[in-house]
């Protein structure tokens, strides 16, 4: 989705929605709504 910027680390997922509309992303598996220019945090579980 080149519409959403995502920053990770092993224990940490930043999500960045930059469109002007909601939105539902799929991240790791999980998906979820983001509104207009949403930012979503995410904590991944260990492997």
């Amino acid at each position: 989705m080149p519409n959403v910027r995502v920053l990770a680390t092993d224990k940490t997922v930043l999500v960045v929605n930059t469109l002007d509309r909601q939105i539902s992303a799929k991240v790791d598996g999980k998906t979820f709504d983001m509104t207009a220019y949403g930012v979503k945090w995410l904590t991944r579980q260990p492997t």
